[in-house]
């Protein structure tokens, strides 16, 4: 663990409007931030030089979470290794195994505002530069641990009966729920997933469904949908997607590329929303942005036919074309009362070296749009007024995770 120097980086205004409606903003001005230097790296795990014990070196990390408390979980050789937010050593959670509290060749970390981390295998995963996903079934088992990390239970996806009973109530099979994803307790009873549903339509045609559902501990209700044009191995869709956060006070966070308005001449917006879970209250925020286009080598379909990967290749360009934009949003990351989301960029407005990585950030507790920064990195974690980087081992380079404290200018205070 090291401490190290400071970024200056400069932060830019925009323009946002909050509303319940989600209609096209009205133009009002966020707080103005002085440009100062807003990322201090408070400290680094990992690397050449690191100093924690041997059990705690980071071999191969490929996931990391952390905690509302400050807690930094790695995933990394089939354990989970845990430092505290200074980056002390704190404990290690499982290993490799079929047993109580052990987990299976892969498996992925879900936290939620109450603490609760539910660590489910899954048969695939899909790790990027900020962010990971994992895709569950019926088979795979979880492990549920409580705040502090002891075992609650481990049992199979499958055991939980309210699954069963949502299925045959929408007249549907396991078969026909194909993925599950993101299980994020929101208390001991209740939780929120992800899933992809397969129907029937009218004309024999699978359809596919991407749902946000919510477990209340006696029945389980979708409360986001997104149809999809088109089903492949990936969670990343070319359409967009439903990008969605569980928030304090069982609250929900979402934005869904479906509602995104893309119009040249009278100006494109997306909308952001505030759910409750509890009385159905949907506060939303709408905020202007610039489309951009598909290139022309993603519209454009290959030539060869004749497997199944070439008929791939053809059936996203044929999305492509027929969106002709990319959704508006690209990735979101959210922290207790604020949203930052990194919006669908050419290329060449993303400076590489180095590297500056817009996000609009808005508060989340008020609807408003606060103003919009640029990271040096593509962030793997927002939380508690820091910023998460993880860089993985690579032939010349060890892991690192490095810390950055967020000045509290950002969040306009």
């Amino acid at each position: 663990m090291r401490k190290n120097t400071l970024l200056t980086l400069a932060v830019a205004m925009f323009l946002c409007s909050c509303s319940e409606t989600g209609k096209k903003p009205n133009q009002v001005a966020g707080s103005a931030i002085d440009p100062s230097e807003i990322f201090t790296i408070e400290l680094t795990i990992g690397g050449a030089d690191d100093d924690h014990s041997k059990e705690f070196l980071l071999a191969d990390p490929q996931i990391m979470e952390v905690t509302y408390t400050g807690d930094i979980l790695v995933i990394d050789e089939n354990r989970i290794k845990v430092f505290d937010s200074q980056g002390n050593e704190k404990m290690i959670v499982g290993r490799r195994g079929e047993g109580p509290g052990e987990f299976g060749r892969r498996f992925v970390p879900y936290i939620g505002p109450a603490g609760y981390l539910f660590a489910a295998d899954v048969g695939s995963i899909g790790i990027g530069n900020w962010d990971y996903f994992g895709i569950s079934s019926f088979s795979d088992f979880y492990n549920l641990f409580t705040p502090d990390y002891r075992l609650i239970e481990k049992n199979r996806i499958e055991d939980n009966p309210r699954i069963d009973a949502y299925l045959q109530e929408h007249n549907l099979e396991r078969k026909n729920m194909r993925r599950m994803a993101r299980f994020i307790l929101l208390d001991r009873d209740k939780m929120l997933f992800e899933a992809v549903i397969e129907e029937t339509g009218s004309d024999q045609e699978a359809q596919y469904y991407w749902r946000v559902l919510y477990d209340n501990g006696r029945t389980i209700t979708h409360i986001l949908e997104k149809k999809l044009l088109l089903m492949y191995g990936s969670t990343a869709y070319p359409e967009g997607e439903i990008h969605w956060e569980a928030l304090p006070g069982n609250r929900l966070f979402y934005q869904n590329a479906d509602e995104d308005v893309f119009d040249v001449e009278k100006g494109s917006y997306y909308t952001i929303h505030v759910l409750s879970l509890d009385n159905g209250k949907d506060i939303s925020a709408a905020r202007e942005f610039t489309p951009v286009e598909f290139p022309e080598r993603m519209t454009t379909a290959p030539a060869r036919k004749g497997n199944p990967l070439d008929q791939h290749k053809i059936d996203k360009a044929r999305v492509f074309k027929e969106k002709k934009y990319y959704a508006a949003v690209k990735i979101i990351k959210v922290e207790g009362r604020y949203a930052f989301l990194f919006p669908n960029m050419l290329s060449e407005s993303v400076q590489r070296d180095p590297l500056r990585v817009p996000a609009e950030v808005f508060d989340l507790e008020t609807c408003q749009y606060v103003t919009t920064i640029e990271f040096p990195f593509y962030p793997y974690v927002i939380r508690n007024g820091y910023a998460y980087q993880l860089k993985m081992t690579t032939q010349t380079e060890f892991a690192e995770i490095r810390k950055y404290k967020i000045d509290p200018a950002v969040y306009g205070k």
